[in-house]
């Protein structure tokens, strides 16, 4: 029996050499299977790439509105008319942020007397966000410069390829509900 070597050269050697192997392996039974994880896999980097990318060009777009993107993304969610009534639960999840981070997100607007929140009917512990007059004077004013010609987000996709890919979207991970639950029709989509 050989003797490992285990000095630390032969060790980064090692570690190195199953850094570039690849990751899936490959037979005839499963060359279908690397294929499609390996498009999944590019699909999750780039929805993810184009998320971050898309959510900075909106971030630019608002500067001027002393709004961050996420900030303006709660003001649109709570004027949702399709999905009234939305805890921090909900708006944390479809925004994309942890509950504490939507904590302080609605007590900024809320002091800034953007948000003002209701206890729930149902459930007196329960406390739902809607905009104030403020609020929706602000929303009105940035969705009109988001609207404007030099207000584009979309890059060269029209409202109908725009819907198709949300649906695309729905399709390709069900359990992900874009809508209401994460934003559907609002002031902004006039």
């Amino acid at each position: 029996m050989a003797a490992r070597d285990n000095s630390p050269d032969c060790i980064v050697a090692a570690m190195d050499a199953g850094r570039h192997a690849p990751r899936v392996a490959t037979t005839e039974h499963n060359v279908g299977e690397s294929a499609a994880l390996q498009a999944w896999l590019q699909l999750v980097l780039q929805v993810g790439a184009t998320a971050r990318t898309v959510r900075r060009q909106l971030a630019g777009q608002i500067a001027s509105s002393e709004l961050s993107e996420q900030e303006f993304l709660v003001l649109w969610l709570c004027d949702d008319a399709g999905v009234a009534h939305r805890g921090q639960g909900e708006l944390a999840e479809a925004v994309g942020v942890s509950p504490a981070q939507m904590s302080g997100l609605v007590e900024r607007l809320r002091t800034r007397d953007l948000l003002k929140f209701e206890r729930c009917g149902n459930d007196r512990r329960r406390q739902v966000w809607q905009l104030t007059s403020a609020g929706e004077s602000l929303l009105a004013d940035v969705c009109q410069l988001l609207a404007s010609p030099g207000g584009k987000l979309h890059g060269s996709l029209n409202t109908a390829e725009l819907e198709q890919l949300r649906q695309l979207l729905d399709q390709w991970l069900p359990t992900a509900q874009s809508t209401p639950d994460q934003g559907g029709p609002s002031s902004c989509a006039a």
